[in-house]
């Protein structure tokens, strides 16, 4: 490979792995203490073995199996280009926001399609436990190299406190990270109401459960129903357009209420 080409490899966006590597080994770590523990048992009495057998087990179902699907899966992180955003025709000169941005795998893909005039503004607090390498000068550059610097904007901030006035947005977005919020979902969906403008879109996205049982086994009931989805954003204001469950995902189209609460 001469110096031209090892330049323009080098130039390739990077969006880093969906799960840190840090996160992966320690599951498996723990995973193979299961099977060893496993494989002990046929090695004590019988009171003893049933102890470690039934120990081993857990760690094998909590520990070695996700983190080997955890492993398989990190293989797939690339920039999404199967997503399609049809809401965006709609409007021009769109004030939008992306909330959890990451390195920009979703963001990139959505600013692509936005209209001409259109801005896309994304915030992360960039923790490199959720994906690996990120970090704001990541997403700055994979922009640059992706050709939307000029319409895209990048800072830190938290889905939990949008550093933003509000109805200051005609689109909010949100993709695989209000799952991640524990008790603060509730807040989440609040500030993404304040920052909307009135009958603003939110595009709304979260793992299918059910599609995350072959990788992460008995973990995949960590992530949420549609159903529990569903109530959330209605209980929130949110009035619901459209859904969508297909592959890895669940899909909510909604709009802000007009009645205002916050």
């Amino acid at each position: 490979m001469n110096s031209t080409n090892m330049n323009n490899a080098k130039e390739r966006p990077n969006y880093g792995y969906y799960v840190g590597y840090s996160v992966i080994i320690t599951f498996l770590v723990i995973g193979l203490i299961g099977l060893v523990l496993l494989v002990l048992g046929f090695r004590f009495g019988y009171s003893l073995n049933i102890v470690f057998w039934v120990i081993g087990a857990i760690l094998l179902l909590l520990f070695l199996w996700p983190g080997i699907g955890m492993l398989f899966t990190n293989r797939n992180a690339y920039r999404e280009k199967t997503l399609h955003f049809d809401f965006l025709r709609e409007y021009s000169n769109a004030q939008i926001l992306d909330c959890g941005c990451g390195t920009g795998r979703h963001a990139i893909p959505l600013a692509k399609q936005m209209t001409e005039g259109s801005l896309l503004t994304g915030i992360d607090i960039y923790d490199t436990k959720s994906i690996s390498i990120n970090s704001l000068e990541h997403v700055k550059k994979n922009a640059e190299l992706e050709g939307v610097s000029d319409r895209t904007r990048f800072m830190f901030g938290s889905v939990t406190d949008i550093p933003f006035d509000n109805e200051t947005f005609d689109i909010v977005t949100c993709m695989g990270v209000i799952h991640e919020l524990g008790k603060l979902k509730s807040k989440a969906f609040q500030e993404i109401y304040r920052v909307l403008k009135p009958s603003g879109l939110f595009y709304f996205r979260e793992l299918n459960r059910i599609s995350q049982l072959p990788t992460t086994g008995i973990i995949a009931f960590y992530f949420k129903s549609e159903a529990y989805w569903e109530y959330e954003l209605k209980s929130n204001n949110f009035e619901i357009l459209d859904t969508h469950k297909g592959g890895n995902y669940y899909e909510f189209l909604a709009k802000k209420s007009t009645k205002d609460w916050y």
